[in-house]
C-alpha cells in the first residue's frame, strides 16, 4: 500500500511522493517475530510521518517508554543534544533480561564470573547470579535486586567470562 503525503510545508514535492507505510511496518513485524527489535527515532522533518512512526515503534518491539510517541522523537530545539540523549538511552537499556544464555558451554563450571557496567556480580548471593544447567548451554540466571535493576533500567555492557575461579559470596 502506498500513502501519499501532502503536507507541501514540510516538503513542497510531498503531493507527488510515496510512502510505503503498509509494506515498512509488515518488515518491521517480520523482523519482530524473528526476534529483531527496531528503534524507532524521529527526527526534524518526520513530524507528518508520525503515526507511522508510532506504529513502526510498536511493531518493532521497542517503543518509547515514555509514550507519547511511541517512536523516540527528536525536537529541532533539542539538536544534537537531544539525539544523543535518546541514544545513549536506547544503548543503557539494551539488556533488560535476567536470563543470559551463555553462547557457549564453558570448560569448567566453577570458573565463571560475571560483571554488569564494570561491577563483579558474586555468584550465590541473594542478589547475584546462579547457573541454570538444565539448558545447553547453560544460563546465568540474575537474582535479587541485580535482576531488578537490570529489567528495570536495563544494562550496557555485561561480561560473562571464563578461566578465573568463580567470585562467591562469602
Amino acid at each position: 500500500m502506498c500513502t501519499f503525503r501532502r503536507d507541501k510545508t514540510l516538503d513542497p514535492d510531498g503531493p507527488g511522493k510515496c510512502l510505503d507505510d503498509g509494506a515498512t511496518v509488515a518488515m518491521v513485524k517480520a523482523l519482530a517475530k524473528a526476534n529483531i527489535k527496531t528503534f524507532v527515532v524521529g527526527i526534524p522533518g518526520t513530524e507528518a510521518y508520525g503515526s507511522t512512526l508510532d506504529s513502526l515503534a510498536n511493531e518493532g518491539g521497542e517503543a518509547n517508554p515514555n509514550a507519547p510517541p511511541a517512536y523516540f522523537a527528536i525536537s529541532a530545539t533539542g539538536g544534537v543534544k537531544a539525539l544523543s540523549e535518546v541514544l545513549t538511552k536506547i544503548t543503557t537499556g539494551l539488556i533488560t533480561t535476567c536470563d543470559l544464555v551463555l553462547s557457549e558451554v564453558p570448560p569448567d563450571l566453577d570458573q565463571i564470573n560475571v560483571e554488569i557496567d564494570g561491577q563483579t556480580i558474586l555468584e550465590g548471593d541473594a542478589d547475584g547470579w546462579s547457573l541454570d544447567q538444565t539448558t545447553t548451554p547453560p544460563t546465568v540466571l540474575l537474582k535479587g535486586a541485580t535482576c531488578d535493576a537490570v529489567r528495570k533500567s536495563g544494562a550496557e555492557h555485561v561480561s560473562v567470562t571464563f578461566g578465573c575461579p568463580t567470585e562467591h559470596v562469602r
